[in-house]
C-alpha cells in the first residue's frame, strides 16, 4: 500500500488566493508551484485532472495572467516602450501565440476570448476597488 495522494488539504491556507494573486501580475505555473512549498509537476497536473476546485482556479488565473500580459502589451505599444521581440517571444511561449493568423480560427472563437479576458478585467478591476 502506498502513500495517500496528496490534495488540497495539503496545500498552504489560503491557497486559491495565493494561486490567484501570482496568475493577477502575469505570474506562470512554475511561480504557482513555487509559492506552494515547490509543489511537483505530477501533484500539480494530477490536481487539475482530479480536483475541479484546483482545476477552475488554475483556469481562472491563466486568464488573468494572459489578460495582464496583453495590457501590459497595450500600455507599453509606444515606439520604444516596448521590447516588442521579446514580447512577442514571450507570447508565444505562455499562451501559444503565432505570427500569422491560424488557419480555421473563426472570427466568433476570437470574439469569445476577447470576452472573456474582457470579463476576468472587470472582476479583477472589482476586486481591487
Amino acid at each position: 500500500m502506498g502513500r495517500p495522494k496528496k490534495t488540497t488539504d495539503n496545500l498552504p491556507d489560503k491557497w486559491q488566493e495565493i494561486i490567484l494573486d501570482i496568475y493577477k501580475v502575469g505570474g506562470c505555473d512554475v511561480e504557482v508551484r513555487a509559492a506552494l512549498g515547490g509543489m511537483s509537476d505530477d501533484w500539480f497536473y494530477r490536481m487539475i485532472e482530479e480536483d475541479n476546485d484546483f482545476s477552475l482556479t488554475i483556469k481562472k488565473g491563466h486568464v488573468f495572467a494572459e489578460a495582464w500580459w496583453r495590457m501590459i502589451g497595450r500600455i507599453y505599444l509606444k515606439p520604444g516602450e516596448l521590447n516588442t521581440g521579446l514580447y512577442a517571444i514571450n507570447m508565444r511561449n505562455r499562451f501559444n501565440w503565432f505570427d500569422a493568423n491560424r488557419t480555421g480560427e473563426s472570427i466568433e472563437n476570437m470574439g469569445i476570448k476577447l470576452e472573456r479576458i474582457a470579463g476576468a478585467l472587470e472582476k479583477f478591476d472589482e476586486q481591487a476597488d
